[in-house]
C-alpha cells in the first residue's frame, strides 16, 4: 500500500482498562517498587523503572492492557501496555532496568536446522525461511537508484546475518559495502564465521567519520530500543541524503491483535518496549529530521503471529493445543491476511519507509 495510512483502535480496547489491566507492581518495605511475581530466569524479583514518553516527555498515561510474557505464560506474570496522553504512543511501563531485561533474552544463535535440512518438515521448513529472506531483500531494495555494487547497506539488529548473506549472495551487494549490529555475541560471531561479515556489537562502535548508507534496515528491532532518541539520531547521521531506513514494526491495531488481545504473540512483554502506529512513529521521527515516506504491509507476520497467539491463548487460558489446532489456526490466519489485503492498515506488520526531511 502506497502513502501513509491511519491505524484506528478496534475491538481490542472493547474491555474495560480495569477489567484488563493489573499492574505487576507492589512496594516493598523500603518502599522501591518491585515485581509481584518472580521471573523464571532469576530467583529473585525484578528491579523495575518507569518511563516517559519520547515524543513529548509526558508520564500523563492511560492503562491499555495487561499482558503475559510469551515465553512463560504459565507463570502468571503480567505486563502493563500504557497509552500516553496526549501523543497516543502505547509502550511498556513500568519496565525492567536495562541490566535486567537482558536477562528476558534467550540466545536465537544458530539453528541447525536451519542450515542442513533432512526431513521433508525441515526441508520445507528452509525453504520457506530462505523464501521470506528474499521476500525481504526486495522490501529493502526498492526503489533503489544506485548500482548494487556500490551500494552500502547497515542493518540494526542483525542477529545471525542472513538477510545481509542475503543481500550479498543472490542480490548483487559487496560485502565489504555490508554492515551489521548485533548485540548478541554468540549471534554475531555466527555471521561473520558463515558469511564473513563485518558485524558490531554497538552503533557508538561506528567511526566518528563513517556515513553515507544508502540503506539502513530494523527489522523489527525498533521497538526492543530503550534509547530511542540516540539511536534515531545517530541513524539520521549515518543515512545518506537520498537514501532510506527500513522499519519493520507490529502493527498494535492489526486484526490479529484485535482478536487475539492479550494473548497477541507480538505484545512480547517485557521485550517489546514500544508499540507505535504511523502517527506516533511521524511525531517521533520529526524530532531527528526524518520523515515518513511510506508505509506497506508485510504479511507473512500475519501466519506467524497467529500460530504464536493461538498457541500463547490456548497456554493463558489452560486448554490443549496441538497439531490438531493447526489447521484451525491457518484457516483463522488466511482469513486475516484477506482482509489485510483488503485494507491494509489491518496487516500483522508494517513496513516503514523513512528518509530525511528536506
Amino acid at each position: 500500500m502506497g502513502g501513509r495510512h491511519q491505524l484506528h483502535a478496534g475491538t481490542c480496547r472493547s474491555q474495560s482498562a480495569q477489567q484488563r489491566y493489573a499492574s505487576p507492581l507492589q512496594e516493598s518495605e523500603n518502599g522501591n517498587r518491585r515485581m509481584s511475581c518472580r521471573r523464571p530466569l532469576l530467583n529473585r524479583p525484578s528491579p523495575m523503572e518507569n518511563a516517559i514518553c519520547p515524543i513529548t516527555g509526558s508520564a500523563d498515561s492511560t492503562p491499555f492492557l495487561s499482558v503475559p510474557d510469551r515465553f512463560h505464560p504459565e507463570k502468571g506474570c503480567r505486563w502493563n501496555i500504557v497509552q500516553i496522553n496526549p501523543s497516543g504512543l502505547m509502550m511498556l511501563n513500568p519496565r525492567p532496568d536495562s541490566e535486567e531485561l537482558e536477562q528476558h533474552y534467550q540466545h536465537s544463535g544458530y539453528s541447525p536446522h536451519m542450515q542442513s535440512a533432512h526431513s521433508p518438515a525441515e526441508r520445507l521448513q528452509q525453504a520457506a525461511h530462505q523464501l521470506l529472506l528474499s521476500w525481504r531483500a526486495a522490501v529493502v531494495l526498492k526503489g533503489l537508484n544506485k548500482e548494487r555494487e556500490e551500494t552500502r547497506l547497515l542493518e540494526i539488529g542483525c542477529a545471525t546475518g542472513t538477510l545481509l548473506g542475503t543481500l550479498h549472495r543472490k542480490n548483487g551487494l559487496q560485502r565489504k559495502h555490508l554492515t551489521g549490529i548485533e548485540p548478541d555475541r554468540e549471534s554475531a560471531a555466527y555471521a561473520r564465521e558463515r558469511y564473513g561479515l563485518r558485524i558490531l556489537h554497538a552503533l557508538g562502535e561506528l567511526a566518528e567519520n563513517e556515513k553515507g548508507y544508502d540503506r539502513i534496515v530494523l527489522w523489527h528491532t525498533l521497538e526492543h530500543i530503550d534509547d530511542l532518541h540516540a539511536t534515531l539520531q545517530e541513524m539520521e547521521r549515518l543515512l545518506a541524503p537520498d537514501g532510506k531506513i527500513i522499519l519493520a514494526l507490529p502493527n498494535p491495531f492489526s486484526y490479529d491483535a484485535q482478536h487475539y488481545g492479550a494473548y497477541w504473540a507480538a505484545w512480547d512483554a517485557p521485550r517489546h518496549l514500544w508499540h507505535f502506529t504511523p502517527d506516533t512513529l511521524s511525531a517521533l521521527l520529526a524530532l531527528h529530521g526524518l520523515t515518513l515516506s511510506n508505509t506497506s504491509q508485510w504479511l507473512p507476520d500475519t501466519i506467524y503471529n497467529t500460530l504464536l497467539s493461538e498457541k500463547l491463548l490456548a497456554t493463558g487460558t489452560r486448554k490443549p493445543h496441538g497439531a490438531r489446532n493447526i489447521p484451525a489456526a491457518l484457516v483463522r490466519a488466511g482469513r486475516f491476511t484477506l482482509r489485510s489485503v483488503l485494507n491494509p492498515t489491518g496487516s500483522s506488520s508494517v513496513i516503514y519507509t523513512v528518509q530525511k526531511t528536506t
